[in-house]
């Protein structure tokens, strides 16, 4: 969720996003990451995924 709130750049979505991931043990760099679209620090079998939804959002779902 924190890389399609990178998208949207909502300012509700974000803060509660990043609440949730401060639960499930993320920490503020890792969180700030997401949120700015910056995927190298994720497991590279996720990065594909991530950017997908990244750019599925940027499109609205539109994809090409």
């Amino acid at each position: 969720m924190l890389a399609l709130t990178s998208v949207n750049s909502c300012n509700a979505c974000s803060y509660a996003h990043a609440r949730a991931a401060l639960t499930e043990g993320l920490d503020e760099n890792e969180i700030d990451a997401l949120l700015s679209g910056h995927f190298e620090a994720c497991p590279k079998e996720e990065q594909p995924t991530l950017l997908y939804a990244q750019h599925w959002d940027e499109v609205e779902g539109n994809v090409d």
